[in-house]
């Protein structure tokens, strides 16, 4: 669960019109998430998603910002690496709980997320794929 909703939390591209992230997704067959659309968008200025969390909207400007806090976080970082890549590091007490790195293939049909939770001794490391289907 708590995965699902820091990968529902990100979103992609920097520029003011569509980014390679903006649309509707769907988990590929197989994926042990629930089903269901996840609505991405992000421009300079704003990160958002249609995400179980809902409404947290983050600037994707690389810098930690407080969020409603929640068991494993209570700020999130959202940085644009290029156009088709985001990372998301979520924080609490200034520990880093968990990163991800979300990219959309070059031609647009498959968002890739790995994610590593460090939240426990041991570092766990997934990795899921959604596909385009509106966007």
């Amino acid at each position: 669960m708590l995965r699902l909703v820091l990968a529902l939390l990100l979103l992609g591209g920097v520029s003011a019109g569509q980014s390679p992230f903006d649309g509707s997704w769907v988990n590929k067959m197989g994926e042990r998430l629930p089903e269901g659309l996840i609505f991405y968008s992000l421009t300079e200025e704003t990160s958002r998603c249609s995400c179980a969390i809902g409404g947290i909207e983050i600037k994707p400007d690389g810098y930690d910002h407080k969020t409603p806090e929640r068991a494993y976080w209570e700020t999130l970082n959202v940085q644009a690496v290029d156009a088709h890549t985001v990372l998301l590091i979520a924080k609490k007490a200034g520990r880093t709980m968990f990163t991800e790195v979300d990219s959309v293939s070059q031609d647009g049909k498959t968002l890739t997320q790995v994610v590593k939770d460090t939240t426990e001794a041991e570092t766990v490391t997934t990795e899921t794929q959604s596909h385009r289907v509106e966007g």
